[in-house]
């Protein structure tokens, strides 16, 4: 929507350069990237490398138009990967680690990543003074893949607050949408219980809807 990349699709990927046999080895053999379309679809082209080791990622578009990457990743830290492109999604640089946002410390987890700008917001007495956007992250805010949780950013990605925890019990992959027209969230989640270890997400997928009146009571 911004600058000379403006119209353009941008999707995450991930590719695998080798063949990996448990948890640590993996860490070698995969990178994200991207692949991207100036012509509605027509035709692909991949983007670099964003970081050997991270998987699974997710990104917006900033405000000033660069793209935030947001990687899970295979280093067993609980943290989240960052990288910037500042030319549409073509390559990245900039590397860094998130030192708010947490990650499951075994192999990490998908996350969903979601930026929604001011004008698309009606209800905008619900955010703090001088937010220049929202950014919504959802994840397992946990060591273990539970407690669901949506984190806030009212700066393209810069800082984050803990606004609302969704579910407490086993929870894992997740995707992220906003309607502008109604002002309301929806997450498709993985859900389970406590008690089937065997099938944690045996209640299968699930759907939280929520406005931005609830998400930021807390804050």
């Amino acid at each position: 929507r911004h600058g000379e990349h403006a119209g353009r699709l941008l999707c995450p990927s991930r590719t695998q350069i080798g063949e990996y046999t448990d948890w640590t080895k993996i860490r070698e053999c995969v990178y994200n990237n991207a692949v991207y379309s100036d012509d509605h679809g027509m035709t692909w082209k991949t983007a670099n490398c964003v970081q050997v080791g991270t998987g699974e990622g997710t990104l917006i578009e900033r405000g000033d138009g660069s793209i935030l990457y947001n990687s899970r990743a295979y280093f067993r830290d609980g943290k989240r990967y960052l990288a910037v492109s500042r030319d549409g999604g073509a390559t990245y640089g900039e590397f860094s680690v998130d030192e708010f946002l947490l990650e499951e410390m075994r192999i990490g987890c998908n996350a969903s990543f979601l930026r929604v700008e001011l004008e698309d917001i009606e209800e905008v007495q619900f955010l703090p003074e001088g937010a220049k956007d929202l950014v919504v992250f959802c994840n397992p805010r946990s060591e273990i893949r539970n407690r669901m949780t949506a984190c806030v950013s009212f700066d393209s990605g810069e800082h984050y607050r803990e606004a609302k925890v969704i579910f407490e019990g086993p929870c894992a992959y997740s995707s992220l949408d906003y309607d502008r027209n109604t002002g309301h969230f929806y997450l498709l989640y993985e859900k389970g219980t406590e008690q089937d270890d065997a099938n944690p997400y045996a209640e299968g997928l699930n759907i939280a809807e929520f406005d931005l009146e609830w998400l930021m009571q807390e804050i």
